[in-house]
């Protein structure tokens, strides 16, 4: 199994998963605030850092997540279901009632997954140690949240910064992309000459980087073996944000080669 490297404290303090209910009712919450800002949003608002997007094509993305994630599920899926079958459960952006349809896809979602058993065998989007049913409760509490971000900032002159974020659920969204959802980003996060790139939350002094060179990117928890060449200190909810995207550096504590994060940036675009 592909895990990431650890060379700082052990790997609970980092991965302290709350379990697949707890993750279960964080989503549920954080559906609920998309939802419940959603409904006072044109949907024709731009999305911040989302170019090209309205908030009607983020309703209809989402939806088509949530969809997509149930049928795995449901079905224990052992296969990634073909882009075919995941096309088809796009609606297209200029569906009456796109809200309504978003809230009962999360809300079948939500009844997938609590009836799903605790050791649930199905594919899941990278290699993983921990339960099934675990892992699309998080990755869904995330997906969400970030998703919960770019519709709080449609229509806004200034975007959120990411301080209003939970510092655990940060925390473990920190490191759900730098050590599972960054290595979708093989093919397109390089560069010719290797650099490093470490994230370090003030609060906790807890620590990610990414080595990235020509070959694919490596990813860890504490101290980057090779070093870094910008390290990148704020509270942990405005790290995840910048790690999706959604925000600039401006702000926070960077020290280093600031054009490692641009690096990131375009190599990791979302």
């Amino acid at each position: 199994m592909n895990r990431p490297a650890t060379t700082g404290p052990a790997d609970d303090v980092y991965a302290a998963a709350p379990g697949a209910d707890e993750y279960l009712e964080r989503f549920d919450a954080a559906g609920a605030a998309l939802l419940d800002v959603l409904a006072e949003r044109d949907p024709d608002d731009p999305v911040p850092f989302c170019e090209g997007w309205l908030l009607r094509d983020l309703a209809a993305h989402l939806a088509q997540v949530y969809r997509w994630v149930a049928v795995i599920v449901s079905e224990a899926r052992a296969q990634r279901p073909p882009a075919a079958e995941f096309a088809a459960m796009l609606d297209p952006a200029d569906t009456p009632d796109l809200a309504r349809r978003l809230r009962a896809a999360r809300d079948g979602l939500l009844a997938v997954m609590r009836a799903a058993p605790a050791d649930l065998d199905c594919w899941t989007t990278w290699e993983v140690a921990a339960p099934a049913r675990e892992f699309w409760a998080r990755r869904m509490l995330h997906e969400t949240l970030v998703h919960g971000v770019d519709v709080a900032n449609a229509g806004r002159s200034t975007p959120a910064g990411g301080e209003e974020i939970d510092r655990a659920v940060a925390v473990d969204g920190i490191d759900e992309i730098v050590c599972g959802f960054a290595r979708r980003y093989g093919r397109t996060l390089r560069s010719p000459d290797p650099v490093g790139l470490g994230v370090t939350c003030a609060a906790t002094g807890l620590r990610w980087w990414a080595r990235i060179g020509p070959d694919e990117p490596t990813f860890g928890r504490g101290t980057a073996p090779a070093g870094v060449d910008v390290e990148v200190t704020g509270h942990p909810g405005a790290l995840l944000l910048l790690l999706w995207n959604r925000r600039p550096y401006t702000g926070l504590d960077v020290r280093g080669d600031p054009g490692v994060l641009d690096l990131w940036a375009a190599g990791a675009h979302l």
